[in-house]
């Protein structure tokens, strides 16, 4: 079969379309037969696309743009679940289970490391993370605020760097290889996990600035003249910037430097936002190709993530820029990618380097996109935002942020990157909140005033708690806590209590790291994505 909307090879099985998400079973679902009946509970209802309020110049996406259709549709084929484990170089995110995890709540100064629920470094061992890498596995770690090396599934390898003489470091998105300068004018690559350094320049003079591709295979430095250095292996190109330029992002094989420049000659100021992404203000951004510079964003105020290439560049602000080397898009919102709204919180598949955020994608247009203060759901067509769905509440989304849920006029809705918005449940309650997806983005986790529920797609909902204090969703499963416990579920709806921690009286956590939890005798408990609870050595 094939479906009729996209025409991607079905099977007889399927409800609906692992691409567009049609409804494979409606009448003229399939391109060689009709069948009448839908999945209990889902009511198809197609909303009329818009064009977007900006002018429809085209964004040019290069030979990439052409082979995305076929990589999507490859992907298909398989099931979006086997989608989340394809190797690098799709057009999609790029994402898996954070493996390796760490605590750092309660403002201690040192972190317990699991991995998948073993115990890598207790507490007693006194690292903390410096880093941690696209895949989720590995995490370049300190002891004592020196860098002691990256731990991994094996263990702990240790690196030797010259910890009194170093001056700055920059490390690869995928935590292939780690970049320092010393103060003696040596600069140096040290691949990783271990490996000999090799020696790059000598004689050269550091500022404390700088900034190297995803890939780690080109490095743009400050020189203490304000002068910007390009470096590939052992060649050296001095960059051809603005006195003052502060560059914050570089393509591999060094294609393209993005760079800010602060307007009349001010100062550029910087916040951090979210623990993650940094906010760049007073500065208008521009982007050298290795010919000439172009202005790209004359922004006051932005939010940065790059692909996995760090060709495109995406600045979220009052107003929204998506940059391909020097082609650039102007959306007149604050339109935001779905997976920053992802709706579960052990995801590796990101990575954060100075003020940019490295995204695990090929391209940062193949997802859909949320107006903020618009509350529409959009894609990106030929360069222009098309509206999907307006009036979209309270909006989560799967994994990859391709599949998202939300309310619109007291109904649960759904949407697949490249189909239609359809009505989920028709009653999602009064003062109904959505709490969380599970990574493949068919089951939802939501609240409402008669408890806690869980929807698969195709089904009713589940209840699982008259009284819900909190949720904190995970990759196989997700806590929820009530007056009278703690409980573990699966995506699956099955739940247990965990009975040791009945007479809770505290729990803290911070997105990425283990919540600790108290108990009525004092004692504290790590929670593990898995469901375990931790005791924490006194």
């Amino acid at each position: 079969m094939l479906c009729a909307h996209c025409h991607t090879p079905c099977s007889d099985g399927q409800v609906f379309c692992p691409h567009c998400g049609d409804a494979l079973q409606a009448a003229g679902g399939t391109v060689e037969g009709e069948v009448s009946t839908f999945a209990a509970g889902v009511v198809e209802n197609q909303v009329e696309t818009l064009p977007g309020k900006s002018a429809p110049r085209r964004l040019n996406l290069g030979r990439r743009g052409v082979l995305a259709a076929g990589a999507v549709c490859l992907l298909a084929a398989a099931g979006v679940a086997a989608a989340l484990l394809l190797p690098h170089g799709m057009e999609g995110i790029q994402t898996g289970q954070m493996h390796l995890i760490s605590s750092n709540t309660r403002n201690r100064n040192t972190e317990a490391f699991y991995y998948d629920g073993t115990l890598m470094a207790g507490l007693e061992e006194g690292l903390t993370t410096a880093r941690s890498f696209l895949d989720g596995s590995s995490r370049l770690v300190l002891e004592e605020g020196y860098f002691k090396g990256v731990l991994t599934q094996e263990g702990l390898r240790e690196l030797s760097l010259p910890i009194g003489n170093l001056y700055t470091t920059a490390y690869a998105a995928d935590g292939s290889v780690l970049y320092y300068a010393t103060d003696d004018g040596e600069l140096w690559r040290q691949p990783l996990p271990e490996g000999e350094g090799e020696r790059l320049l000598e004689g050269a003079s550091f500022s404390g600035s700088m900034v190297l591709s995803p890939s780690g295979d080109a490095l743009a430095y400050e020189d203490e003249e304000e002068v910007w250095h390009l470096v590939q292996g052992t060649r050296q190109e001095e960059l051809p910037l603005e006195t003052g330029a502060q560059v914050m992002a570089v393509s591999d094989g060094g294609n393209y430097i993005y760079y800010f420049h602060a307007v009349d000659g001010g100062a550029h100021y910087t916040y951090q936002y979210d623990s993650v992404l940094s906010y760049m203000q007073n500065s208008v951004l521009f982007c050298w190709d290795g010919t000439s510079s172009r202005l790209i964003a004359p922004s006051m105020a932005n939010i940065m993530v790059s692909n996995r290439t760090g060709d495109q560049l995406l600045l979220l602000g009052k107003e929204t820029y998506l940059a391909e080397g020097g082609d650039n898009r102007h959306f007149a919102d604050y339109v935001v990618p779905m997976w920053m709204y992802r709706g579960v919180g052990d995801l590796a598949g990101s990575f954060t380097n100075n003020q940019v955020t490295v995204m695990d994608c090929a391209d940062l247009t193949s997802v859909l996109f949320y107006s903020v203060a618009e509350q529409r759901l959009c894609r990106i067509r030929d360069g222009a935002l098309v509206t999907v769905a307006e009036e979209a509440t309270k909006p989560l989304s799967d994994a990859t942020g391709e599949k998202v849920w939300y309310l619109q006029d007291g109904a649960i809705w759904r949407v697949d990157g490249g189909g239609k918005p359809r009505q989920i449940w028709a009653d999602a309650g009064s003062y109904a909140v959505l709490d969380g997806v599970n990574p493949e983005g068919d089951v939802l986790l939501y609240e409402n005033r008669k408890g806690l529920w869980l929807l698969r797609q195709g089904g009713s909902p589940q209840w699982l708690s008259e009284k819900c204090r909190g949720t904190i969703p995970y990759w196989e499963g997700f806590y929820y806590w009530t007056d009278s416990g703690l409980f573990y579920c699966d995506w699956e709806g099955n739940q247990r209590e965990l009975e040791e921690l009945s007479g809770l009286t505290g729990l803290s956590y911070t997105s990425g790291s283990l919540p600790e939890v108290e108990g009525s005798d004092g004692k504290v408990w790590f929670l593990l994505p898995q469901g375990q609870a931790v005791q924490v050595p006194s």
